[in-house]
């Protein structure tokens, strides 16, 4: 009956290290989960911060240039102006009247060409804009599949950790429940029972 009892704790022990070990690992698996997650929302809030940083920088840049510009064309509506106003003044004089004509055209052309240059830097603001949001997106991308991989990777060798740790509970068990049966059988062979 000692031999029968110091089996019987075996087989407790054994059961007993063996949930704990079970436990172990899907405490594992929870906390590799959690930690997966909140690295996968410090990358996305990390290039959000990147990619507002450089959309503020292209839109301090464009505002510069833009303020530039319209100082210019600012400047030239006046001299337009005032070219205007005399040439209404010299009409009369036709020599006057027509160097006052090309002077007219030349800042009239200028002016169509700097609003030219005020259409084409936002024309290049906005596919730079795009540009740098389908490259930060796709390097989010890049980096989420990356880590999603190395979690379904880890994820899958502590699964089979677990399968192996049960497949060895169970092996065990069922050796001791032979060795039990062939206890009994032995005992009861030799009248003990």
């Amino acid at each position: 009956a000692s031999e029968q009892d110091l089996k019987g704790e075996i087989l407790i022990a054994t059961t007993e290290l063996l949930n704990q070990r079970y436990e172990d690992v899907s405490k594992d698996v929870k906390e590799l989960r959690n930690v997966i997650h909140l690295h996968t929302q410090k990358v996305t809030e990390v290039l959000e911060q990147k990619i507002r940083s450089e959309m503020n920088a292209s839109a301090e840049s464009l505002d510069k240039r833009y303020d530039a510009i319209s100082v210019e064309v600012k400047g030239l509506q006046n001299v337009i102006q005032t070219v205007q106003q005399k040439v209404d003044e010299a009409s009369k004089q036709d020599l006057k009247g027509e160097m006052l004509i090309t002077t007219t055209e030349l800042l009239s052309q200028q002016y169509e060409d700097v609003t030219e240059d005020i259409n084409e830097i936002r024309n290049v603001v906005y596919i730079h804009t795009q540009k740098v949001t389908e490259v930060l997106e796709q390097k989010i991308r890049s980096e989420i599949n990356t880590t999603a991989e190395s979690l379904n990777k880890r994820v899958e060798n502590i699964s089979e950790e677990v399968a192996g740790i049960r497949k060895r509970y169970d092996d065990m068990s069922q050796q001791l429940t032979s060795q039990q049966q062939l206890l009994d059988k032995i005992a009861k062979f030799l009248g003990y029972q």
